[in-house]
Parts: C-alpha cells; sequence; structure tokens
C-alpha cells in the first residue's frame, strides 16, 4: 500500500525471490534475515515466512527419550496469513505423545495412519507463531539410527533436525518370531530374532533373554560372546519364566558351537538348551557361570574351558561326543548339584597343571571313565552318585572322593535323553546343603528330607487347601453351623504318608484341632467336611488354619477367616429432673447404642 506510504512486499509480487543472487547484504531494512525464501527479494525489505524447526535434545539419545519439537514461523510481511496449513510426517522410528500446542489459538491433530501432525491457523503480520508437540523415541529403536525430521508451512519445507540413537542398557529380549531390523531389542513387543544381534546390541552386563524356540546360525557358534553379559532362556511368548515348560534351544545344527567365549569378560548362561552343535560351549579366560542348563548332543567335548574360571549349578551334560567338561589351562571349577550321564568320552577330564574343580552333589552315570584328573590337577568330590562307570576315577592329579554313593539314578528315559529323576533313585535325599534353593527346572530345593544328588530335585509335594460354607454368619440365634472342606493332594511324583491337622478357632466346638492320618499316592486327593457350632453372640473373626506334614519332607499349610456377625443393641433412657414436682416440665433422653458388629436399621 504505498498510498499508505507501506512499501512491504506483497506475496505476489514480481520482486519475491528475484533479486540479484550474488548480493553480499545479508539483512533487509527491518533486520530480517535474507533470503526468507528461495532466493533474495528485490527491494528494502524481504518477504516471506522465516521458518525453523527446533528440538529441545541435540546430538545422541537413547531409546525411550522424549523429544520437545518446535516450529517457529516469523510472518515478516505486514498481512496476516490466512488457513496457514502445518505438517510434520514423523521419522518411523517416533512415538507421538502431544499434546499439539501453539500460541495463537489454531487447532490441529495427529493422525495415526499417516503418522502426521497437522496444524491449521493464522500466521499474524510481524508476529512469531510457536508450534509445539512432544514424540519420544521408539523403545526398539536400534543404536546408531538416524532420526530425522523436517515441517513444511505451506508446503514450503523447515530446516532438518537430526539426533543419533545412543546405546540404551536394559535387557534385551529374543524369539524367533522376532525382527532383527534395525531393533534395538529392547521392547519385549517386538523382540529381536537371533542371538548374535541381540550380543552385539546389548551393552555389558546386560540381560538376553530368549523365548521358547530353536536358535540357529551360519556361523562359527549360535552365539558368540566377547563382553560381559547374561543369557537366558526358559520364557513363554508372554515372557513368563518356566524353564520345564519352555525349551530355548541353541543349534549348533552340527558343526557351529553353541556359545563361544572370550575373555576377559563375565559370562552367565542360566535355563538354555545348548545341543546339536560340535562343541556345548567353548570359553576361553574370563569368567563363566552356568545354571539351570542342558548341554547334550554335540559332537564334541559339553562344555572346553581354557583357563576359565567357572561354575556349573544343576547343569545337564550328557550324550556328548567328547568330554562332558573338558577343562586345561589352569581353569578353577565349583561345580554343584550336576548330572553328568552318557557322554562318549570321560564324563570329566581335568587336565594341565593348576586346574582344579571341586564337585558337590553330582551325579555320574555311564562313562567308560567318569573323573579323569590329569598330572597337577586337583580334583575334589563331595557326595557324588557313581552309577555304570568302568573306572570312577584315575589320572596323576590329586584326585579326593569324600561321601561316594553308588547305586541307580532311575533317570526317567535316558534313552529319549530325559535325566530327571524317578521315585526309587539313590540320589534321593543323599546329599547336603550346597547352598542352591532351586533345582534345573526352577523347582525349589529341597523337596524330600533331604537335597537330593544332581541337577533335579525330585518333586515330592503336597498342596492342602480348606473351604467354608459361609464368608459370614450370624449367631444371634443358638446353634449357628458352620461346615469347613478340607482337601489334601499329593502333586509330586512320590508316594506319601501325611499327617494332617486342622486347628479350629477359638468359639467354635468342637475346639481345639483335629488330626488325620492319611496316604497319599501320587497324583491321590482326600476330602473331609467338618461341621463346627459357632458360639451364640460371637462377634469377631474365626480363624482356622490347616497345615499337612508328610514323613516324605512336603509340607503345606492354609489358612482361612469367616467373619462372626451378631446383632446388640444398648437401649437407654433417662428423665431429667429424676424428682419433678406437678407442674414441672420433664425431659426425656433416649440413648441407642450398636454394640455388635453388623450395622442396624432400627426403629425407634
Amino acid at each position: 500500500n504505498a498510498e499508505a506510504d507501506n512499501y512491504y512486499l506483497s506475496q505476489s509480487s514480481p520482486g519475491v525471490d528475484a533479486g540479484d543472487p550474488h548480493t553480499t547484504v545479508p539483512s533487509d531494512r527491518d533486520g530480517n534475515l535474507r533470503p526468507l525464501g528461495a532466493g533474495y527479494d528485490i527491494g528494502a525489505y524481504e518477504y516471506g515466512l522465516a521458518l525453523r524447526k527446533l528440538v529441545d535434545q541435540s546430538g545422541s539419545v537413547p531409546p525411550g527419550t522424549l523429544l520437545r519439537y518446535t516450529i517457529a514461523i516469523s510472518n515478516t510481511s505486514t498481512n496476516d496469513v490466512d488457513n496457514a496449513v502445518v505438517s510434520d510426517t514423523l521419522h518411523p522410528y517416533l512415538e507421538y505423545v502431544g499434546p499439539l500446542e501453539d500460541n495463537v489459538g489454531g487447532g490441529g491433530d495427529y493422525d495415526p495412519d499417516s503418522h502426521t501432525v497437522t496444524w491449521n491457523g493464522t500466521l499474524a503480520a510481524r508476529k512469531i507463531t510457536y508450534i509445539a508437540f512432544t514424540v519420544r523415541v521408539a523403545e526398539r529403536t536400534a543404536a546408531g539410527e538416524i532420526i530425522t525430521n523436517v515441517a513444511t508451512v505451506n508446503y514450503t519445507a523447515t530446516n532438518t533436525v537430526q539426533n543419533t540413537v545412543s546405546a540404551k542398557a536394559g535387557p534385551r529380549y529374543v524369539a524367533p518370531t522376532g525382527d532383527d531390523d534395525a531393533n534395538s531389542c529392547l521392547d519385549p513387543d517386538s523382540p529381536c530374532r537371533t542371538v548374535q544381534y541381540a550380543i552385539a546390541q546389548a551393552l555389558a552386563g546386560d540381560e538376553i533373554l530368549l523365548a521358547e524356540g530353536t536358535y540357529t546360525t551360519t556361523g562359527g557358534a549360535v552365539a558368540t560372546i566377547t563382553k560381559s553379559l547374561t543369557l537366558r532362556g526358559g520364557y513363554g511368548a508372554d515372557w513368563t519364566y518356566d524353564p520345564r515348560v519352555y525349551a530355548s534351544v541353541l543349534d549348533g545344527q552340527g558343526s557351529a558351537d553353541g556359545v563361544s567365549i572370550t575373555g576377559p569378560a563375565t559370562v552367565t548362561l542360566d535355563s538354555l538348551h545348548i545341543a546339536g552343535g560340535n562343541r556345548g560351549i567353548a570359553a576361553v579366560g574370563g569368567n563363566l557361570v552356568v545354571a539351570k542348563t542342558w548341554v547334550y548332543s554335540n559332537t564334541g567335548d559339553g562344555l572346553l574351558l581354557d583357563g576359565t574360571a567357572y561354575r556349573l549349578d544343576n547343569a545337564i551334560i550328557a550324550r556328548n561326543g567328547g568330554a562332558g567338561l573338558h577343562a586345561i589351562g589352569g581353569s578353577a571349577g565349583r561345580l554343584r548339584h550336576d548330572t553328568f550321564a552318557d557322554n562318549t568320552g570321560d564324563g570329566v577330564t581335568i587336565a594341565d597343571s593348576g586346574s582344579t574343580a571341586n564337585f558337590t552333589n553330582t551325579i555320574f552315570s555311564n562313562h567308560t571313565t567318569c573323573v579323569n584328573g590329569g598330572s597337577g590337577t586337583t580334583v575334589y568330590l563331595l557326595y557324588t552318585l557313581f552309577d555304570g562307570c568302568t573306572t570312577e576315577t584315575t589320572g596323576a592329579g590329586t584326585i579326593t572322593v569324600n561321601h561316594p554313593v553308588h547305586g541307580d539314578p532311575d533317570f526317567l528315559d535316558a534313552a529319549q535323553g530325559d535325566y530327571h529323576i524317578g521315585a526309587s533313585s539313590a540320589a534321593l535325599d543323599a546329599g547336603l546343603d550346597a547352598g542352591l534353593t532351586d533345582d534345573v527346572d526352577n523347582d525349589s530345593r529341597p523337596k524330600g528330607v533331604s537335597y537330593d544328588l544332581g541337577a533335579d530335585e525330585l518333586l515330592i509335594d503336597v498342596e492342602v487347601s480348606k473351604q467354608a460354607s459361609a464368608a459370614v454368619v450370624n449367631t444371634l440365634q443358638p446353634g449357628t453351623r458352620l461346615t469347613y472342606t478340607l482337601a489334601a493332594t499329593n502333586t509330586g511324583y512320590v508316594s506319601l504318608q501325611a499327617v494332617i491337622t486342622d486347628y479350629l478357632p477359638a468359639h467354635v466346638t468342637p475346639t481345639q484341632f483335629i488330626t488325620w492320618e492319611v496316604n497319599l499316592d501320587v497324583g491321590g486327593h482326600w476330602q473331609q467336611t467338618l461341621p463346627v457350632t459357632v458360639e451364640t453372640g460371637y462377634a469377631g473373626t474365626l480363624t482356622n488354619v490347616v497345615r499337612v506334614a508328610t514323613v516324605e519332607g512336603a509340607r503345606d499349610a492354609y489358612t482361612i477367616t469367616t467373619l462372626a456377625q451378631s446383632p446388640h443393641l444398648l437401649l437407654v433412657k433417662q428423665a431429667d429432673p429424676t424428682v419433678a414436682w406437678a407442674g414441672q416440665p420433664l425431659a426425656y433422653t433416649i440413648l441407642v447404642t450398636n454394640t455388635g458388629n453388623l450395622t442396624l436399621h432400627a426403629v425407634v
């Protein structure tokens, strides 16, 4: 509007973006930066919308980080821009959190289908409009991924902001149905697919959790580990842990090792099945813990450890083509509750001067030589079951055997690879407390009178329960009856001689306790009803406890409570004064008190 001395350019002016591209003038008459558009404008004033995209955190950010994006729009003209459209399509690794906010009262929303934030409003003349919202870096995003973001204002792009995803500590999730593509493995709902990829994503000290299924490789090992971490299997698809039910199998397919470890690193292998490969576990140096793990049907040694400090707890090492355990190079081991069975080579070979191994509560079954200790080695065996060994111990090393046991371990089905022990096992109750409170299946120890030898604790268990005929009883009338139903079930694998004792609550008849002696076969069930009479007028809680104890060592208890209600009223009437003359006013006071434990609806 030149007549009003307004010499600012309009959007339709031919001078917009038409200036000399080699100009050295960095700003216009009002101090606005030049250029604001695709090129320099002709004249004293630069027309356009100055656009800038901002992010509150620059550089590297870990998965799960909240980022605040701000779009700043400066309308440098003297005219409002009506019906402006701002559009921001988010990077695939971003999750919209919101809310969408501005400083001018515009409107907008997020469309999850297109993954786009859209805003509409008026860009006031000579004003800066701010539009902001929050996003989250998806938990599954792998380290090293680059996240970019750019918005458009009336189809003109802003500058691009960028973040690089950094590594984040935390449990990693792996499942055969997972996806390794740009995946951090941190989201249990978006697990990775291969063990080796998860190891690459993990930081030192992380846990890698494996859902049930079989994991293979095209390399030299299903899992090659050079950093400290824990590899734990035994999880269902919903990440429920039960190693008896869910088998996480590392299958070397005849040529690859199951797990290859190079120290220095501290590695824990827990609740795994390592099978079908060359060597089950091969480690050089470092520290290794193997717990609740099956190592079987490998063509070479089950475990080959070279200069490694190791611990084997609740491991089953069976049917390998070499030794069950072959420890060399000064390896030092502590082994508790392990089962070595049907390996083609020695059950255990401890070789090289300085190598040591201390065994407690071990089963050796069906080997030509169960324990071979080479020159300069030290092997100590405490509470060991030997069965089917042509030679129990041999070698020039120092081998000490204390409290040996000889007999049949009574494996449930060794021919099919089931090395759980049966009810007639010589390993039953033959061990001592070695500091472990669970077995290879995560069942608690001990189940019987004492600790069983080997990786499996025979399940000796009983469950007791009790029900009452009513949760609430009214004791106003005499003779109120309550019937208890007691039940006991043998949930283990051994017949039980049980004593069941019901400790009745006070305020019932009969009182004190009642005892039954019961024989419970495997899977057997016992049930008994017991009627009692509740004390008239009693108000309070009736607590009943039933306990079961067996000769075989299984125990259980159950507590049930019943509420006894008794309605009681205290009615008092008073006169004031207590002595009155004729014609004198007299006031009566009626006081009603609920002295029972039940809400009453009274008429006075």
